[in-house]
């Protein structure tokens, strides 16, 4: 990379980090894979490149040799290289909270793609994930990493190819967050209705990608109304020649539906300061990452009554699931524990309505509250 290009990164993840609080880059890994640069509040923030070409970000928020950092990685049409370096920073500091809350002993992370032509076709897109899993491999287990949004399974076994950190092998972890969300539905409509029942109940799905889709084929025949939007309409119509009877919206129209449940399986960002006051559900539980703009974007939604289940405790299924599978190969796990750490996701999330009625404090922000406990009980050297 030429000193104008560095000089350009330097200044976007300045930018960044100033927004996230995060103090100044001056040891900023922006030069070589192998570097270990760190910020005021994390722990690498590092660019992937091929060549002068950059690919994408790996950010480590908490992790070490003792606690590997974990986080997917997802390939996203970006507008730009700050926004790409935004989301590795806003979901590497979810994951922590992601795996404080579900009593997992490791950091958080994220690695991030940017979409381009160079991903259209097979052979440069297994060149590009081969050059992102070396770098991966090049932090020596600092980081395990597996699929999000934008990357097929067998886009994880190219990546498995070049690097031993790479999960997700075993079984694709979609499963697994689909199970931690209909559990969480269930809890949802205890708290909300005074039964865990299907039966009777509308629901609205946002995004039926990889999560979306399965939570739709979960709760399809029992409940009374799904409604379902995509900007891919593909997805829609295959979804609509699958599930005839689902009522597929425009959508902008989906975060409005009149229904009991509102279920975000998209993208981050959905619940901001427009939205929250135009949702007539009663309740959210979604698997979409980051799915409050702002926290005051969740306060508003508790002031107007409706039930917000935190997504980082809800989503939390597929991390279970793929740090099972990375213990298994360290010897440190055994297979009956799978079931009963998804099955907790429901204890969890039941507390958490429970103290919100009892106290009258938003749900997110009680979560907040106990993931930061944790994660600082973990890494007590890191700034707060």
């Amino acid at each position: 990379m030429n000193d104008d290009a560095t000089k350009t990164l330097k200044n976007t993840s300045q930018k960044i980090l100033t927004r996230h609080h995060a103090g100044p880059t001056a040891h900023l890994a922006v030069e070589t894979p192998q570097a270990t640069g760190v910020s005021d509040s994390w722990s690498l923030v590092m660019p992937v490149r091929d060549g002068e070409m950059l690919l994408g970000f790996i950010a480590i928020h908490r992790g070490s040799k003792e606690h590997p950092a974990f986080g997917a990685t997802r390939i996203e049409d970006y507008p730009d290289t700050e926004s790409a370096l935004s989301d590795a920073l806003d979901l590497s500091t979810l994951m922590s909270h992601k795996a404080a809350m579900a009593g997992i002993p490791y950091g958080g992370a994220k690695g991030v793609l940017l979409n381009g032509p160079h991903l259209k076709n097979k052979k440069s897109r297994d060149h590009a994930l081969s050059v992102y899993a070396q770098h991966v491999d090049k932090l020596g287990g600092k980081f395990v990493t597996g699929s999000d949004a934008g990357v097929s399974q067998e886009d994880v076994m190219v990546m498995r190819s070049h690097s031993p950190h790479i999960v997700g092998i075993e079984e694709d972890p979609t499963k697994r967050t689909a199970e931690g969300l209909l559990g969480s539905i269930f809890v949802t409509l205890a708290h909300v209705f005074g039964e865990p029942m299907l039966e009777g109940r509308t629901f609205a799905i946002q995004g039926v990608g990889k999560v979306g889709s399965a939570i739709l084929d979960l709760i399809y025949l029992e409940a009374r109304q799904v409604t379902i939007a995509d900007t891919d309409e593909a997805r829609t119509k295959e979804a609509k020649a699958k599930y005839p009877n689902i009522q597929v919206v425009a959508p902008g129209e989906i975060v409005s539906a009149d229904v009991d449940i509102f279920i975000p399986c998209a993208l981050g960002g959905v619940l901001n300061e427009k939205t929250v006051e135009t949702i007539r559900a009663k309740a959210i539980v979604g698997s979409a990452n980051n799915q409050l703009s702002s926290k005051e974007a969740g306060d508003r939604l508790h002031e107007r009554g409706i039930m917000y289940a935190p997504d980082y405790v809800v989503n939390a299924g597929g991390l279970i699931s793929v740090v099972h599978e990375y213990e298994k190969a360290h010897d440190k796990a055994s297979e009956g524990d799978l079931t009963h750490d998804i099955a907790a996701i429901q204890t969890r999330l039941d507390n958490i309505f429970k103290e919100s009625k009892k106290n009258g404090i938003p749900m997110h922000r009680i979560a907040d509250t106990l993931a930061h406990m944790r994660i600082d009980a973990l890494y007590p050297n890191m700034p707060k």
